[in-house]
């Protein structure tokens, strides 16, 4: 039986209608980048961080900043290679099939998909403070009323519409939006280092690492640390609308990341020494401000600065609302992705006559709709996106290892050195970090995954799409994996788990089990002439000259 009679031919529809347009720089790339990480968590982040992890919040924003860029250098490779937007959706479908494809692309989608809604409820979090009829408050946290959730509706509705005039249109608001972007919090960095600064609080109250070593990990993935770094695959999403994707897609990601990384190093530095002796009585795990729901607001007004307060205020607007668009736009382009390769629909995979996937925005749009309610508080929905996210970076390190293990021929414009090394230790450190976040944030993912699944299969099922020799060779894999993260989690001892697992037997268990893992995934991939036809039945995937 030929492969395409297995059913991995892309729909009949799959072709785009029209062509993306290639319009954006180096330049456009640098700002989306730090335009898509600097929005609510900047915001957020340095609290939920500091409860978290105490002190050791600042290491673990240089590990975390660390560990995201040596999983970019997979995408990076995969990006030049394969130029297309919403790339992340089909390289794993290359590699290794539909199912684990499915899963990659699904893991990447749900946690670019959640960040428009997220970003819009932390402008109303915010608001709530001079506007008390968006939301009841609830400590540091606020629940919408009625009249906030149609406020919240307005404004992702606001961001469907411009992601729906052009590309260049958004790149070039987004741009103006970064100027302010980065002016507020930079100057809200220098104020909080000139006003009464503290630095015995890094020893006191238990010592640098006052909540364990362990806790970095977790505050990676429940601070905050990991949302507000992994915009580099806008980068990535972006590459099929790149000018010159071989020179720009490093550079602007090496550019972005390392800034974005300082930046909020420097940031969680400000944020530990300005707290007063009195903000700490109760430890770290107990830091909060009452009656304030944004913390570094409270700090400038507790020093004096309640003029620098308001104008954040209304930083707390424009920040989030430029990192909203950019990911809706994003989102979009792997929502046409997801169409293209059959894991959604044909009907959302067209362009319109301007180049725009219309139809995936507004399935972006209704699925932001639906999140607006279950979210119970912006830690949690950073939690389980973080979760989400990745999940979704260890298939991109399977697929790397496995196209360079069978020989095909990818880029020579960049080519990450020893592949089969760091793609093994990235995915030892992404189940370590899946096990870091806890069984909270991985059960509310299990059962979107289960859901999700559960319609794929009847998607298949009415559209006669069989499952294909490679499908049967690969589900004994990935479902051993997910077995194993969510079985591990719930083991554990973080985020609501039984406990019965400590964390330096689980750590070690997740580096040994995941080693595992990954040599079978290896084994469990097509062939080279087998991905080769897979990249030619996608259409023109392949940059030129490569």
């Amino acid at each position: 039986m030929s492969n395409r009679q297995e059913g991995s031919q892309p729909h009949p529809s799959a072709a785009p209608s029209a062509s993306l347009q290639r319009t954006i720089g180096l330049k456009g790339l640098v700002f989306a980048l730090i335009g898509s990480t600097i929005g609510s968590g900047w915001l957020f982040a340095g609290l939920y961080a500091a409860q978290i992890a105490g002190p050791a919040a600042l290491l673990a924003w240089g590990i975390g900043g660390l560990v995201v860029f040596l999983f970019s250098l997979a995408y990076m490779e995969l990006g030049i290679a394969f130029p297309i937007s919403g790339g992340m959706v089909k390289y794993s479908q290359f590699s290794h099939g539909s199912l684990v494809g499915f899963l990659a692309g699904l893991s990447g989608w749900l946690c670019y998909v959640m960040v428009a809604p997220l970003e819009v409820l932390a402008i109303l979090q915010y608001a709530s403070n001079y506007l008390p009829w968006l939301a009841r408050d609830q400590g540091s946290a606020a629940d919408l009323t009625p009249a906030g959730y149609a406020v919240a509706i307005a404004l992702l509705l606001l961001l469907t519409v411009v992601n729906l005039t052009a590309i260049r249109w958004v790149i070039r608001i987004h741009n103006r939006i970064v100027d302010w972007k980065l002016i507020i919090p930079i100057a809200t960095l220098v104020l909080l280092f000139s006003v009464d600064f503290h630095p015995e609080n890094f020893t006191a109250h238990g010592g640098f690492f006052a909540m364990g070593p362990a806790s970095m990990l977790t505050a990676i993935m429940a601070g905050g640390i990991l949302y507000s770094t992994y915009g580099f695959r806008v980068v990535v999403d972006l590459a099929g609308e790149a000018r010159n994707p071989g020179r720009d897609i490093p550079r602007a990601i090496a550019l972005g990341l390392g800034a974005v990384v300082l930046f909020y190093a420097l940031l969680q530095t400000a944020f530990l020494g300005a707290l007063r002796p009195e903000d700490l009585a109760d430890g770290w795990a107990q830091l909060s401000f009452p009656g304030m729901t944004g913390p570094y607001a409270a700090l400038l007004t507790a020093g004096g600065l309640a003029w620098m307060a308001a104008i954040l205020y209304a930083d707390a607007i424009i920040s989030p609302a430029g990192t909203g668009l950019i990911f809706a736009t994003s989102t979009s382009r792997l929502a046409m992705a997801m169409s293209e390769t059959r894991y959604f629909p044909a009907v959302f995979a067209p362009l319109n006559r301007k180049g725009i996937p219309a139809r995936a925005i507004g399935l972006n749009f209704a699925v932001g709709l639906v999140l607006f309610a279950p979210l119970p508080d912006w830690q949690a929905v950073v939690s389980f996106g973080a979760a989400a996210t990745v999940l979704s970076f260890g298939f991109a390190q399977i697929t790397l290892a496995s196209m360079r293990r069978v020989g095909l021929p990818l880029t020579s414009r960049f080519r990450v050195r020893g592949v089969g090394g760091l793609a093994w230790g990235n995915f030892v450190v992404i189940n370590a970090l899946l096990f870091a976040v806890g069984w909270e944030s991985n059960r509310m993912l299990l059962l979107v995954l289960l859901a999700c699944f559960a319609l794929f299969g009847i998607h298949r099922w009415r559209t006669r799409w069989p499952v294909s020799r490679l499908d049967l060779r690969s589900a004994p894999w990935l479902t051993t994996y997910l077995l194993w993260v969510f079985l591990s989690s719930w083991l554990g001892p973080f985020g609501g788990g039984q406990g019965w697992l400590k964390a330096g037997a689980g750590f070690l268990l997740q580096a040994v089990v995941s080693t595992l893992l990954f040599l079978w995934a290896l084994r469990c991939s097509h062939s080279r002439e087998e991905m080769e036809r897979e990249i030619e039945r996608a259409g023109p995937v392949r940059e030129v000259g490569t």
